[in-house]
């Protein structure tokens, strides 16, 4: 059995709004991570899907993150808030589907050609809970089938796509898609990871929503020290997240 240091691309903080969590703090989540050898990551905010200030949730995200090496704020952007212009962080959330706006937008569409070129990286998670599990008011539908198109018209800009199933992903062949493996689970997990395009799987736990141990267990049977460490956060250290 295999074991890594990894880089969780998949990390929130702070409350969601329909049920609490135990490790919804970075001061509780953080101490826990180390224990299953992740010592860093992309830390975006629970609160900010259903916020109307998204300015006041980066700043607040900011600044919980501050005191956690490692651990890297992922403010969100939306091409109704102009603040988005003025964004310095590397990787960007973009979260459509709770936001009510499409990704194949026209004014989406400029706000991230715009950021693109300036270096900046875009990551979508497509759900946060299990659509059964969603609250009967707030069905959140994944924007799945927008995503070839969106990564299309961004062809120079990494487009990180979060809690995908196994079969999803098979809809996207632009080069510049990745994907994490917290909701991925097909009937072979070693397989499937080794058939996905070389350096495009990257870990995420999606920790505190699911146990981080959960997604690490997919990489510690069947994969190669190297192969599994590629996963676990050389293939995001390859993006410069």
């Amino acid at each position: 059995m295999v074991k890594v240091t990894a880089f969780d691309v998949n990390l929130s903080t702070g409350r969601w709004p329909f049920r609490p969590y135990h490790y919804q703090t970075m001061e509780k989540m953080v101490p826990h991570l180390a224990l299953y050898g992740i010592k860093g990551g992309l830390v975006r905010s629970a609160q900010a899907a259903f916020s109307a200030d998204l300015l006041a949730e980066n700043e607040e995200l900011e600044q919980v993150c501050k005191p956690f090496a490692g651990f890297v704020p992922l403010p969100v952007v939306n091409p109704a808030y102009s603040f988005w212009r003025d964004m310095q962080a590397r990787a960007l959330l973009l979260l459509p589907s709770f936001q009510n706006y499409s990704l194949l937008d026209g004014r989406t569409l400029d706000m991230v050609r715009t950021l693109a070129a300036k270096g900046h990286s875009f990551v979508i998670p497509l759900r946060e809970e299990d659509e059964r599990a969603q609250h009967p008011l707030c069905q959140v539908k994944a924007p799945t089938a927008d995503i070839q198109g969106f990564a299309e018209a961004v062809p120079n800009a990494p487009i990180i796509v979060l809690n995908c199933y196994a079969g999803e992903n098979n809809r996207w062949t632009a080069p510049n898609v990745y994907f994490d493996i917290a909701f991925y689970e097909p009937f072979n997990i070693t397989a499937s990871l080794r058939d996905a395009p070389k350096g495009h799987v990257l870990f995420g736990s999606h920790a505190p929503f699911f146990t981080a141990s959960a997604a690490l267990s997919k990489l510690e049977d069947g994969l190669t020290q190297e192969e599994a460490q590629a996963i676990a956060s050389g293939n995001a250290i390859a993006l410069k997240l």
